[in-house]
């Protein structure tokens, strides 16, 4: 385009005439529009062409340069073609594999594994028995009921069987066990303790100083410990302070060791017995009611001759009657049966004998003297 074709261009756009100064402006202007590719007529009317960029315009070589970064937006990064990584929203994104450390671990359930999704698992509650049960919503809790055995024996405080939930523990120690706590309870759990052994015998104390206070059994009969003999059984419920007693069935009568020391005449008055004049000394508890039986023959009286004969608590578990109970038994009094009913009469630690009130005192004899009874009183 000439100058003067220009000049006459911007004349009709201007609508009047121009200078040299501003033909050879606009001249300038006009050739860079050309050059630039404007398509310019003679008219001064500019044609453009609008084109659409597709897909196949864009390098989506490995160039980084125009990569999305914390101050801009761009190009995501090329994949790693790993599909253990992730990108990341780190200033410089990148693609990298999630580690442990990446998780968000707090107090919060929202994202725990239920019934209808996979999830994490619920928080430890810190307590090796329970265990993470399949509920709709998982939880961890004691097992509903288990079985353990126990072989331990002798004077134990703070036992510590495995208990998992309400417990069975079979007991089958080779000697006898005197148990005075019983570590690992929860609140509500029930625990029972089964002897299925065939001579032992497995005894509780009552709120025992040697065991925490939190393991101490409550016994219903609180004077001694609470025997379970062969075939027996105990149960405790822990009420969050201790164990209660709520359930007892002693199992067979029990037999004690034999002591003279048991036997013993009123005041001044001798009752010499010997472990072979004993053909039965057994007692049995249920509740706070015990059943003591006992057969004494060929035992010699002597001393200063008195109205009752004694047998000592150690015969029948170490008990304190709770109140005098009144019995009568059979005897012989040096070979001779007396006149009149004998009785046994409860008294704290001492079943005292009788001959009968007809007859106040015992006779002296020689392997001679025979009692045989039994006697039922509550204990404390």
């Amino acid at each position: 385009m000439s100058d003067l074709a220009i000049r006459a261009m911007m004349q009709s756009l201007l609508g009047g005439s121009t200078s040299q100064e501003e033909t050879l402006l606009f001249s300038e202007l006009a050739r860079r529009l050309i050059l630039s590719g404007l398509n310019i007529n003679s008219s001064g009317t500019i044609n453009v062409t609008i084109a659409v960029f597709g897909e196949s315009i864009l390098s989506l070589s490995d160039n980084t340069t125009n990569d999305v970064t914390s101050t801009k937006h761009g190009f995501a990064p090329k994949s790693p073609a790993d599909a253990t990584k992730f990108l990341n929203g780190a200033a410089t994104p990148a693609f990298a594999a999630v580690k442990d450390s990446d998780l968000s671990t707090t107090d919060v359930t929202t994202n725990d594994v239920t019934s209808t999704k996979h999830g994490f698992a619920p928080k430890s509650p810190a307590l090796s028995g329970q265990f993470l049960n399949g509920a709709a919503t998982p939880a961890f809790a004691y097992p509903v009921f288990s079985v353990a055995g126990s072989t331990t024996t002798g004077a134990t405080n703070n036992w510590a069987p495995t208990l998992l939930g309400h417990t069975l523990i079979e007991w089958n120690g080779a000697l006898d066990a005197a148990m005075t706590g019983l570590d690992g309870g929860i609140t509500g759990q029930i625990v029972t303790i089964k002897n299925i052994t065939t001579t032992k015998i497995i005894t509780f104390a009552h709120a025992s100083g040697s065991s925490d206070v939190d393991n101490r059994f409550t016994n219903l009969a609180t004077s001694a410990a609470t025997p379970v003999a062969p075939g027996g059984w105990i149960s405790y419920q822990h009420d969050g302070t201790n164990w209660k007693l709520v359930g007892h069935e002693q199992g067979a009568y029990i037999t004690p060791t034999f002591a003279a020391g048991d036997f013993t005449g009123n005041g001044s008055m001798t009752w010499t017995v010997a472990s072979g004049d004993v053909s039965i000394m057994r007692y049995r508890l249920c509740g706070k009611t015990l059943t003591v039986s006992f057969n004494v023959i060929t035992s010699t009286v002597g001393g200063t001759l008195n109205n009752s004969l004694r047998i000592g608590n150690g015969q029948w578990g170490g008990f304190t009657a709770a109140a005098a109970e009144t019995n009568p038994v059979v005897i012989l009094d040096n070979g001779a049966i007396p006149t009149g009913v004998p009785i046994a009469t409860t008294s704290t630690t001492l079943i005292a004998l009788s001959v009968s009130l007809a007859t106040p005192n015992w006779a002296a004899a020689t392997d001679a003297t025979y009692v045989r009874g039994q006697i039922t009183f509550e204990v404390t």
